[in-house]
Formats: C-alpha cells, sequence, structure tokens
C-alpha cells in the first residue's frame, strides 16, 4: 500500500477549502509575529472565521499578528489566550479561561520547541517532550467536549516537524534524566535506541 502525498500552498488550501471556515470558531497556539502559526492566523482571517482565537505565551509577540489581521480583515473578532505550554498548570487555566467558548470548530496546535537547552519546566519534565507532547495532549483533552460540540466537520490538527518520524521515546527514561541523546556516551546513548 501507498500513500501519495501532495503538498499545496496554503493559499491553495484557502481556496478549496477557505468557506468552509466562514462564521467558524478557530484557536490556533504559538502565534507569534514572523512563525508559522502567526502566518497561519492572518491567512485564515481572510476566510472570515467568526472568531479567531490566538494563544501564545506573550500578548506583546502576537500583537504584530493582530494588527496584519486587522488591516486585511477588520471585521474578524480576534481574541488572545495567553498561555504557557511549558506549565501543565497554565494549559488548565487558559483552558478555563475559554469557558465563555462554547464550540471550537478548529483546534490548530502550533506552539513547539526544538532543539532547547536540556532543561526541566515547572511541572519537572524535559521541556522539549512538555511543550511539544504532553501540553498539547492536555490541551485537546480538555478543549475535544468544545471541539465536539462542534459537530462532525470540527477538527483538531497537530502540526509537527518531520523529525518526529526519526525520534525515539526511551520509556526507562522519559524525563531524560541522562540528559538528551547527542550529549550523552555512547553507552547512554545504546540505551536510548
Amino acid at each position: 500500500m501507498s500513500s501519495k502525498q501532495q503538498i499545496l500552498r496554503s493559499e491553495a488550501v484557502l481556496e478549496k477549502y477557505g468557506k468552509s471556515l466562514e462564521g467558524k470558531t478557530v484557536l490556533i497556539t504559538g502565534v507569534t509575529n514572523e512563525s508559522i502559526a502567526g502566518e497561519l492566523a492572518v491567512q485564515l482571517s481572510a476566510a472570515d472565521p467568526g472568531l479567531l482565537i490566538v494563544s501564545a505565551r506573550s500578548q506583546e509577540r502576537v500583537e504584530p499578528v493582530v494588527q496584519k489581521i486587522k488591516a486585511q480583515s477588520p471585521h474578524v473578532p480576534v481574541r488572545f489566550l495567553k498561555m504557557d505550554l511549558s506549565d501543565l498548570k497554565d494549559v488548565r487555566r487558559a483552558a478555563q479561561e475559554l469557558g465563555d467558548i462554547p464550540k471550537i470548530d478548529h483546534l490548530i496546535a502550533v506552539a513547539g520547541v526544538m532543539m532547547t537547552p536540556y532543561s526541566k519546566t515547572v511541572d519537572g519534565v524535559e521541556s522539549q517532550f512538555a511543550v511539544n507532547y504532553l501540553a498539547n495532549f492536555l490541551l485537546v483533552k480538555l478543549l475535544l467536549p468544545k471541539v465536539e460540540a462542534a459537530g462532525p466537520t470540527s477538527s483538531v490538527i497537530i502540526v509537527a516537524s518531520s523529525a518526529v518520524r526519526g525520534g525515539k521515546v526511551n520509556f526507562d527514561d522519559i524525563g531524560f534524566a541522562v540528559g538528551y541523546p547527542i550529549h550523552s556516551s555512547e553507552t547512554q546513548l545504546d540505551n536510548l535506541v
């Protein structure tokens, strides 16, 4: 069985499917100026969503994106959702902050970190694993009732690097107590394979 992958420019996707976003509530994580999520938010605003929720750790980093949206699509309501994915308590707080939103038609998780120096989150979990996987899992879990309330055309989209295909998880050391494999000795690396 072979799979055929087709890569389309975002403009082509919006031209073909953009009408289906009209009037919908869309939440995008990781929105900052000059980021993939920021560009996505600007492009999706042209499809006239009913509400565009843009999420990031800092409102000042989102503000240039909001200004681009207002310039291009001034009638599209934009709401900022402050959320730090490196703190699971903050993910829970942010989800609760959306209590007044009855449904989310499309939840697009773009936020993530890559190749950061080894560190742990406030929850004591290795930062890249915590932000890219655990936080997104928790966010989807908490908001899934709102996505389901939007009906059968709703979606959850997780954006990830293709580098994930080459990764391995050491379930005996899920928090990388030994450190990243690239900084480990050969014997430690053997344990991660």
